[in-house]
């Protein structure tokens, strides 16, 4: 199903693994397939969200805390060869 849509699709889990991404999310990101099994949703995003990641999981599992579940919001995203590009998201 998710290779039939032509948005990126990432899917992480509660610890930040990336679980599921789409061949147009490896566009994208210009990410090869195969290094896809091996990536963290941080290394998808430049600083300041980066580094700050791991604590927005946490206020989430932990806390409850959804904020931005259900809600679009425009960021920046992050190449694997580091450029910044904008992006629009909207977490589930």
């Amino acid at each position: 199903f998710l290779e039939s849509l032509t948005d990126a699709v990432v899917v992480g889990d509660s610890r930040g693994i990336v679980v599921a991404f789409n061949s147009a999310a490896c566009r994208m990101f210009r990410v090869q397939r195969q290094e896809v099994r091996s990536l963290l949703l941080k290394e998808l995003m430049p600083e300041p969200h980066r580094s700050r990641h791991d604590g927005y999981l946490f206020q989430h599992e932990k806390r409850g805390e959804e904020r931005l579940i259900g809600k679009t919001r425009n960021l920046q995203g992050m190449r694997r060869d580091g450029e910044v590009f904008d992006l629009q998201i909207s977490l589930g």
